[in-house]
């Protein structure tokens, strides 16, 4: 069970951190890219 979980998370884990990591990066990219 752990290990299935543990392969799912990552899987989602990049996707999720991917789009979080571009909002720290451009403090002024969050609204544009929330008004897109």
């Amino acid at each position: 069970m752990s290990a299935f979980i543990r392969s799912e998370w990552p899987s989602i884990d990049i996707p999720l951190d991917n789009e979080v990591f571009a909002i720290p990066k451009d403090h002024n990219a969050p609204q544009q890219v929330s008004n897109k």
